[in-house]
């Protein structure tokens, strides 16, 4: 669309610089019959590349909305409302067992009442950032609560899930300089191994919180 557009724009530009050449042609032979088809073909080009526009911002308009309704707005992260696409894709029909870890951030609340909301956001942000890093293209984390968080990521087997845990508890945790202090941050994990397809959703985040 946008190469398209692209070209429009530039024959439309092209047709601008033939009506005015046509213009002086008519003023000379006294014939307005080539500026007059010149001049609709410039008509028609403006009005092609606006239609192209409105479909571009269209698009746009329509992709922000499709990210605001699976995205969590504040860290980025897939949200509460993906949760369930993500559990049944994985699960569907898995090759390897799935891992799926439910994360809380230690004393959010503390924090968000020393140093206020805007640094528990920054704190929240701070993590997400850290674990999608950590866990890498392969697994999906989710935001489904205030300070909760989900990551879903195929394993080998238990040694695998366990290592898992083991890495984000040691990587995704430490400090964050605000001003000239620094706040420590630390999470807590559970798991569970989901290897059955008959395995609900709600069950496997129970036995992981």
């Amino acid at each position: 669309l946008d190469d398209l557009l692209h070209v429009i724009e530039e024959l439309d530009d092209g047709a601008g610089d033939a009506t005015s050449d046509v213009a002086a042609e008519q003023r000379s032979t006294a014939t307005g019959v080539t500026g007059a088809v010149a001049a609709a073909l410039a008509l028609a080009a403006g009005v092609l590349v606006w239609a192209l526009r409105q479909v571009r911002r269209r698009r746009t308009a329509e992709a922000a909305l499709h990210q605001l309704a699976i995205r969590d707005q504040l860290t980025g992260l897939f949200n509460r409302n993906q949760l369930d696409a993500g559990f049944a894709r994985h699960t569907r029909s898995p090759e390897r067992p799935l891992a799926l870890l439910y994360i809380d951030v230690d004393h959010f609340k503390r924090v968000n009442d020393s140093h206020g909301h805007h640094i528990g956001d920054r704190l929240l942000v701070t993590v997400a950032e850290r674990l999608v890093a950590l866990t890498g293209p392969s697994a999906e984390v989710y935001r489904v609560g205030g300070d909760e968080l989900v990551v879903m990521s195929d394993v080998e087997d238990l040694a695998g899930a366990r290592s898992l845990c083991d890495r984000l508890l040691a990587e995704a945790c430490g400090p964050i300089a605000i001003g000239k202090a620094m706040v420590p941050i630390s999470v807590s994990i559970g798991f569970t191994l989901v290897t059955s397809t008959e395995r609900s959703l709600d069950s496997a985040l129970g036995e992981a919180d």
